[in-house]
């Protein structure tokens, strides 16, 4: 072994005639390493940061989903209850759903449908709102009853 192997790499590369801090390639070696760990952590966080926020914004979306689907689920109940005489019409709410929907509420509206001709035609407009607190959903669904309707097939109306 050479006497000249023992010695660290910096004084080796001062006794081959670089000046200190200075590789063979004419570079700050210490200096160009740390700012390629900095910018490869910026550019790491910032990535990071923006899978976050969509991933965040895609878990919301699906929840108001969800939610807006319970609500379709819930009107479409209480028009049903509606229909078979389960629920009467002097109950317009609002009204607490029972358990496991407490947080929902549900509210009915009759109106009288008016036609060209005098009279209602015995035609009954009857809305279904139903409302969460939290986070805030607010559904409206809305079928034309005939007086004393009971059973069978009606058009419905959904009033966004």
């Amino acid at each position: 072994m050479r006497a000249s192997s023992s010695k660290n790499p910096g004084e080796r590369l001062r006794s081959l005639g670089f000046p200190s801090g200075v590789s063979p390639s004419g570079h700050r070696a210490s200096g160009t390493i740390l700012l390629e760990v900095v910018l490869a952590l910026v550019l790491f966080v910032a990535a990071a940061a923006i899978i976050g926020a969509g991933f965040s914004a895609s878990v919301d979306s699906v929840e108001r989903q969800r939610l807006s689907m319970h609500a379709v689920n819930l009107a479409a109940s209480v028009l049903s209850e509606l229909q078979m005489g389960l629920r009467k019409t002097d109950q317009t709410g609002p009204s607490a759903f029972p358990a496991p929907f407490e947080t929902w509420t549900w509210e009915l509206i009759l109106a009288p449908v008016e036609t060209d001709t005098a009279g209602s035609g015995g035609l009954t407009q009857a809305e279904v709102v139903i409302r969460h607190v939290d986070p805030p959903v607010v559904y409206r669904m809305a079928q034309f009853l005939k007086e004393g309707f009971r059973g069978g097939g009606s058009n419905v109306v959904d009033v966004r």
